[in-house]
């Protein structure tokens, strides 16, 4: 277990196949999102099955960066940016993984990272702090908040891989977000 959870940082990323067939290489929209944890020891529905008390998990409620500065940093927008940079190099590190293990990038990858402070909430330096890994998911993650275009545009272009018609890869559309409704 990672101890001294603070929050947990997701990134959202959909394989742009418009922009990797244009010679971009293979290129990935992103959506970053905070993500307040639950009380230590709530564990969905299932309290009985949460045995070990300090255990925290994500809560569905995203939060926006300058209220993750707040809340989780102390006001501390440096650290704050020094969590994302952190997590932004290890998401480096899993999509040259995925071009490593795999064939095609994935369409739709959802990573979850800790973020983590001995100590707790605030104050520190911004090197006090730890990103790890939690989850590496698939199409059926949840999207946070995020509405499905995205997805659903980077699986239809990774399904027709082969268009001799010319119509695909689909362009990628903006990344838009709702309020959590359909999380």
């Amino acid at each position: 277990m990672v101890p001294d959870v603070l929050c947990e940082y997701r990134i959202l990323c959909f394989h742009d196949a418009a922009a990797a067939s244009s010679g971009q290489g293979d290129f990935f929209a992103q959506e970053k999102l905070w993500l307040k944890m639950k009380p230590q020891g709530e564990h969905h529905n299932h309290q009985i099955a949460c045995e070990v008390g300090e255990f925290a998990m994500a809560s569905a409620h995203v939060i926006s960066r300058d209220r993750a500065s707040h809340d989780v940093f102390g006001g501390d927008h440096a650290a704050r940016d020094h969590v994302e940079n952190l997590a932004s190099c290890l998401a480096n590190k899993w999509f040259l993984w995925f071009k490593a293990e795999c064939g095609d990038a994935p369409p739709a990858t959802r990573l979850d990272f800790l973020v983590a402070r001995a100590g707790g909430v605030g104050g520190g330096e911004p090197a006090d702090y730890s990103v790890w890994t939690c989850e590496v998911g698939e199409l059926g993650a949840s999207l946070c908040s995020v509405e499905c275009d995205a997805r659903n545009c980077a699986a239809l272009n990774w399904a027709v891989r082969k268009d001799p018609s010319g119509r695909f890869p689909l362009a990628m559309p903006a990344i838009a977000r709702n309020n959590g409704w359909k999380s």
